[in-house]
C-alpha cells in the first residue's frame, strides 16, 4: 500500500523556527508557502483521487488508534480504508510540528498543481537567501504576498 501512496504534509504553525529551516531547507535558499487548510483540500479532491486528510496525532494514545476528525474522499478502496491511520500517527517528539497531512492513494509521486489564488503568503528561509533572480520572480509573482 506505501508503495501507491503519495503523502503531503503541512504544519499549522504559524512561523517556521530556526530549527526547522535548518533541517527541512538543508541550510539553502528554500521557501515557505502558506494556505488555507479548507481550500487546499477542496483543491485535492477535485482532481478525483482517493484519498485522505487531517491533522496527525502524537503519543500514540491508546484511544487514538482510529484517529478523529480525519476524512475519506473520492472513494478509497476497503485495503485504504483499513490502513490509511498507520500515516497519522507519530511519537510525541514531533507534536511541535502541528502536522496536517494529505494522503492520496495513487502511485506516485502524484503532482497536484496548485494554484497562486490558494497561496496566502510566500516566506524565504533567512539560511542560504535565494539568489536575487529568485527574489525577483517570487516578488513578481507573489507580490506583497512574499513575506
Amino acid at each position: 500500500m506505501i508503495a501507491n501512496t503519495s503523502i503531503s504534509c503541512w504544519t499549522e504553525a504559524a512561523e517556521s523556527s530556526t530549527w526547522a529551516w535548518r533541517v527541512y531547507g538543508k541550510d539553502r535558499g528554500a521557501i515557505r508557502i502558506s494556505m488555507d487548510v479548507i481550500e487546499l483540500a477542496r483543491h485535492v479532491w477535485s482532481f478525483g483521487v482517493p484519498g485522505v486528510e487531517g491533522f496527525v496525532t502524537y503519543h500514540f494514545h491508546p484511544n487514538e488508534i482510529f484517529p478523529p476528525f480525519l476524512k475519506l474522499f473520492n472513494n478509497p478502496t476497503n485495503e485504504q480504508r483499513e490502513k490509511f491511520h498507520l500515516f497519522f500517527h507519530k511519537h510525541g517528539f514531533y507534536d511541535y510540528e502541528a502536522e496536517y497531512r494529505i494522503v492520496l492513494f495513487q502511485d506516485g509521486p502524484v503532482m497536484l498543481r496548485l494554484p497562486d489564488k490558494l497561496i496566502q503568503s510566500v516566506s524565504t528561509s533567512p539560511f542560504g537567501l535565494p539568489n536575487e533572480e529568485l527574489n525577483v520572480m517570487l516578488r513578481s509573482r507573489f507580490g506583497e504576498k512574499l513575506r
